[in-house]
């Protein structure tokens, strides 16, 4: 007998990578208070330190073609237990380093992999899949994940330095990331119903988007798209663009500010409280804009973000 109450499955899978981009990229943004533990442990440069952030971040979204790939081949959840447990490995190497290169290869280039792996790609390809005429609303909650995580994770990050030193809390984070993120894609992350069984989940699987009434031009969404076609069109870059200079101020931000607020006389836990305000404050912001563009479309809604740009 059917239970009147059954939540949509959907939702579950919107839980689990709300949780799963909390803890990858809240490690990721933990990098600005390791920063300061590193730098007064070793003596860098700050130009050394903050390079191997910068390079985890190149190597993240290099791979993130392949990873790509990857998902359609093998599926989202084998994807995401990899890169978990290749992150958890590169964090575990970071807690036995001595020297800036073994920084740069345990950080910057094993756990960049496992981040690029675990993070935004395959949990996007799997929302897609699970959902579309709440797809933006979906994906702004899988988003807002990683202010919640950049909250929660950066003051807590600095606690067990504070308590435990650098070296452990890169341990604990070894530990801790694959563990929850393996338990929760083994327990609960599965492909979406087939077309009979799209009731019974509550939720809409994707139908033919000329239908769409958000579709802008409907003979551009009905091509046979591949990367080849994609690369030779100026939306493709100029989308490209943008997110590489978004990413570019906004990550150069973020890598340096408990350093500055340190440097300025401020203790290092308050400092990092601060960092977890800022992601907290996107939360809002990408649910909200997420919903809206269910209503308004994509482009319409993505245009408005950019104003207060420009």
């Amino acid at each position: 007998m059917k239970r009147k109450n059954q939540r949509p499955y959907g939702w579950i899978i919107v839980g689990v990578s709300f949780v799963t981009l909390a803890l990858v990229y809240g490690v990721w943004y933990a990098f600005s208070v390791f920063f300061v533990a590193l730098l007064k442990e070793f003596g860098w440069s700050r130009s050394v330190g903050a390079g191997a952030f910068s390079i985890c971040g190149i190597i993240s979204h290099f791979i993130s073609p392949m990873v790509g790939g990857m998902v359609t081949s093998i599926g989202p959840k084998k994807v995401i237990i990899s890169g978990s447990l290749i992150l958890g490995g590169g964090l575990a190497l970071c807690s036995l380093m001595q020297t800036s290169w073994q920084f740069y290869l345990f950080f910057s280039l094993i756990a960049g992999v496992g981040i690029g792996a675990a993070g935004w790609v395959p949990n996007v390809m799997m929302i897609q899949d699970w959902f579309r005429e709440k797809r933006g609303l979906a994906t702004g909650i899988i988003s807002a994940g990683i202010g919640v995580g950049i909250l929660v994770c950066v003051p807590s990050v600095q606690y067990l330095i504070l308590q435990l030193g650098w070296r452990t809390a890169y341990q604990v984070l070894a530990i801790l990331i694959p563990v929850i993120v393996i338990s929760l894609a083994v327990a609960f992350l599965k492909g979406p119903p087939k077309a009979g069984e799209s009731k019974l989940a509550e939720i809409s699987l994707p139908r033919p988007l000329d239908k769409d009434p958000l579709v802008v031009n409907e003979e551009w969404v009905s091509r046979s798209w591949s990367v080849r076609l994609a690369l030779h069109t100026k939306q493709f870059w100029f989308i490209g663009i943008s997110f590489f200079l978004g990413n570019l101020i906004v990550q150069s931000v973020f890598a340096h500010q408990v350093a500055f607020f340190v440097d300025h006389g401020m203790e290092a836990l308050p400092a990092s409280y601060v960092v977890g305000l800022i992601g907290i404050m996107s939360v809002g912001g990408k649910i909200l804009w997420g919903g809206l563009s269910d209503k308004i479309g994509r482009e319409t809604v993505y245009t408005l973000g950019l104003l207060p740009a420009s």
